[in-house]
């Protein structure tokens, strides 16, 4: 019985031990650090994303109302955000963590109509 019992345990721990490495948090993986522009979603006007040097388009959940302009340029610190999904799928959701303002931009600002 007991011997039956040990087997049983160790089955479980070694079917669950890649199950929890998996979930395990990535830590600095989900960090992220680039320069981007401010950009209206070219379907969802209401969406507003960052684009950065290479092209990589970013969907801030939390984008100041301020920084809600047409061409603004700012250096954000921002974390990958992994608990929920986009309607618009404007790009790869992400919450700011820190933002600098670089220049503003001149374009249409948030509310007005394109």
């Amino acid at each position: 019985m007991l011997g039956t019992l040990r087997t049983v345990l160790l089955a479980t721990l070694l079917c669950t031990s890649p199950l929890l490495l998996a979930c395990s948090n990535n830590g600095d993986a989900d960090m992220l650090s680039f320069t981007a522009e401010v950009r209206p979603h070219t379907i969802d006007n209401a969406v507003y994303v960052l684009v950065d040097n290479d092209g990589t388009r970013y969907e801030p959940i939390n984008l100041p109302i301020a920084y809600r302009v047409d061409g603004t340029r700012l250096e954000v610190t921002a974390t990958k955000v992994t608990d929920r999904a986009s309607t618009s799928q404007a790009g790869m959701l992400i919450k700011l963590d820190n933002i600098n303002l670089l220049s503003e931009g001149q374009g249409k600002k948030e509310g007005n109509v394109y």
